[in-house]
């Protein structure tokens, strides 16, 4: 569903519901879908869904940025306000305000 939502994977489904299961399953075999929101039939097959399985150089950061997710973290200021005719209202952050801390960091 990441896949998808990030323009991945080329069809889409809808979002997976609490405590529904997911289409995963479906998506990889040959089945025709109907699609809700866009109104029309998509045919897909899991060759289709693997147009990019011979690209080493995308399956190896794929591979490197789901097993390394928390390489750095970002540190964020504490919220700040700012007082108004209508009350306080926080203040936006910038990039600059943002902290990053590695393992080598401590």
């Amino acid at each position: 569903e990441l896949l998808v939502s990030i323009g991945f994977v080329p069809i889409n489904i809808p979002r997976k519901r609490k405590n529904a299961s997911d289409n995963i399953l479906d998506l990889t075999g040959n089945t025709i879908y109907f699609n809700i929101f866009l109104v029309k039939y998509i045919y897909s097959t899991g060759a289709d869904l693997n147009v990019n399985g011979d690209n080493n150089r995308l399956l190896i950061s794929l591979l490197y940025a789901a097993l390394y997710p928390n390489i750095v973290k970002v540190l964020t200021p504490e919220r700040s306000y700012i007082s108004t005719v209508g009350g306080a209202m926080a203040k936006m952050h910038t990039a600059k305000d943002l902290r990053f801390k590695t393992r080598q960091d401590g």
